[in-house]
């Protein structure tokens, strides 16, 4: 250092030296740790740290292809593509949750094969690839992740159907300002910093917007014990999901955008009708509480006696004194439906829906967001899935007219969503030349048992190769959605699923001998204990009965979801609320 500097200049010059010498390894780490090619997500409200890879190469008869491995994109339907496309080929990607992936029907019965047909109909010049990888239980921001690799296989479309799993994992967001967050901001750029922070380390260290480990297990005990969640209940945390959701999908846009990959964005469609909230949430006390229960009582006896008028006179002062308890307005809405008040009784379902204090379906904001995102955008169309399924269910509200359960959609349902997709992909030319046929058509192939890679085995073997597809009699499917309705305290829905097994010939004996069993004891357990309650309102005294229907249903429940009792356990000693 020369000796003439002046004080000052000699301190800036240490200070120089001294942060050269903390830069520079920082940079060389930086530089290595993206010349290796370590994937980070730069989500800002989650530190979700390394991404791996979604897909794998593999070599068949001598040509290359990518192949899902990831277990969550249904790899068991084998899900492959050539890494270098044929000439004239118009491929598209299909991104979000089980409802996009079609699940539980086989791959064949999806509306991204039901599109693929349409398509290669339309436009026989061209080789026709729909690739759906959407993922089982993710929420957009995971979805994000796939997004981002799938841009590098030369997509020509992306179509987003996503929002039903938003409050899926367990998380908490910061919702206080603090002096370091802009330089926060600034350091997320790197991906040696992105790294570190999603380090199991960091997360203990600075546990807010760090996502534990996948927690598929309290999910379900949750939705079984019927409980809220935080991420709903807490005013701040909900504001930070929806702003979280609208972050992702708007970047999952910008990102085609950049590449020059136009998007199809979908509203989310959901069972209004027919799918009770997970969870409502009353928190009046005392005599404003015992003043609700007496109108919420009247209203849903009125009902069950026929009486719409006065169900929908008490029902609505229930939710005068209750604003925030979903169920009234559930039935309220029903009430109106029932008087043929068709657009008060959607309104209030809506609101049903968006009070569930446990969401497993897509609320109001986030469709809200996704018609704000597509009209801000070129390259941008909206297929307003929403509505379509609105229209088709008129005068009602959709439900299991276009839905299994709550969310995934009946064969009807599917083919519903290809032809609305098809239709804007020919009225919007995303493919180059004229279709040969505009209009959407399908025609139902057979089974095709030998080459389905199903996610559970169909115990009472395969159909006949010439045997068309029917969700009606697909029974193990309906066993799987009769446990879905079971986790999620559906009794009505598990009712009218007993009674179609065992009304219909050879049903239950189709089925494994664990699948028939699940189906025997619900029916020792669901009609007797809805026909309990029904009694109940109604005025009757059945105190005694019930607390005995309500011990079964507790002993079914720990038989048949092993964990739970010890989630309960955990739950009272406010474990699961305090790590």
């Amino acid at each position: 250092m020369p000796d003439d500097l002046s004080p000052t200049r000699k301190r800036f010059f240490w200070a120089i030296l001294v942060l050269s010498a903390l830069l520079v390894p920082l940079l060389v780490l930086e530089t290595a740790v993206r010349l290796i090619g370590v994937r980070v997500s730069d989500d800002p409200y989650l530190q979700l740290g390394p991404v791996e890879s979604f897909f794998v190469k593999r070599e068949l008869a001598g040509r290359q292809y990518y192949e899902v491995v990831n277990r969550r994109l249904y790899r068991e339907r084998n899900i492959r593509f050539p890494i270098q496309k044929d000439p004239d080929t118009f491929r598209v990607f299909c991104l979000g949750e089980s409802a996009s992936a079609g699940w539980p029907h086989p791959s064949q019965e999806t509306f991204s094969a039901y599109l693929n047909e349409a398509l290669v109909r339309a436009y026989p010049r061209h080789k026709i690839e729909v690739i759906n990888v959407s993922a089982h239980s993710y929420p957009a921001y995971r979805n994000r992740l796939i997004l981002e690799e799938v841009l590098q296989f030369e997509p020509d479309l992306l179509i987003i159907w996503a929002g039903n799993n938003e409050f899926i994992e367990r998380r908490g967001y910061s919702t206080r300002e603090r002096w370091f967050d802009p330089l926060v901001d600034v350091a997320n750029r790197s991906t040696l910093f992105r790294l570190l922070r999603g380090s199991e380390l960091a997360a203990a260290m600075f546990p807010e917007n760090t996502l534990p480990a996948w927690d598929v297990a309290y999910l379900q005990w949750s939705m079984l014990k019927q409980l809220p969640s935080e991420l709903r209940k807490n005013p701040e945390q909900f504001e930070r999901v929806k702003e979280h959701y609208a972050y992702s999908i708007e970047s999952m846009v910008k990102s085609a955008r950049n590449k020059g990959v136009p998007v199809i964005l979908l509203t989310v469609p959901v069972n209004l009708r027919d799918w009770w909230p997970n969870a409502s949430y009353q928190p009046l006390q005392g005599d404003e509480l015992t003043r609700w229960q007496v109108h919420y009582n009247r209203g849903r006896a009125a009902l069950l006696r026929n009486d719409p008028d006065t169900a929908v006179s008490e029902l609505g002062l229930a939710a005068s004194l209750g604003p925030l308890h979903a169920e009234t307005y559930f039935h309220l809405a029903r009430a109106l439906e029932a008087k043929g008040r068709f657009a008060e009784a959607l309104e209030n379902f809506n609101r049903a829906r968006d009070l569930d204090y446990n969401p497993s379906r897509a609320i109001s904001d986030f469709n809200a967001s996704i018609r704000k995102i597509a009209s801000r955008y070129d390259g941008v169309e909206l297929v307003d899935a929403e509505a379509a399924f609105r229209s088709a269910s008129a005068p009602r509200a959709p439900g299991f007219d276009l839905f299994l359960d709550y969310v995934h959609p009946t064969q009807r349902g599917n083919l519903l969503v290809a032809k609305i997709v098809f239709d804007t992909i020919v009225k919007d030319k995303l493919v180059e030349g004229t279709p040969a046929a505009e209009g959407f058509s399908h025609e139902p192939q057979p089974y095709r048992c030998g080459q389905e890679e199903r996610l559970y085995v169909l115990p009472g073997g395969c159909p006949s190769d010439a045997a068309l597809y029917d969700e009606a009699t697909d029974f193990s499917m309906q066993v799987m959605l009769l446990h879905l309705f079971a986790t999620m305290n559906q009794t009505e829905g598990i009712t009218a699923q007993l009674r179609y097994l065992s009304e219909t010939p050879g049903a239950i004996d189709s089925l494994s001998p664990e699948y028939a069993s699940f189906v025997k004891d619900a029916m020792g357990v669901y009609p007797p204990l809805v026909e309990l309650e029904r009694r109940e309102l109604l005025g009757e005294s059945v105190k005694s009965e019930l607390t005995d229907a309500q011990e079964t249903l507790r002993k079914f429940q720990l038989k048949y979801f092993p964990g739970y009792e010890k989630f309960q356990e955990e739950l009272s000693s406010q474990e699961f609320l305090s790590d």
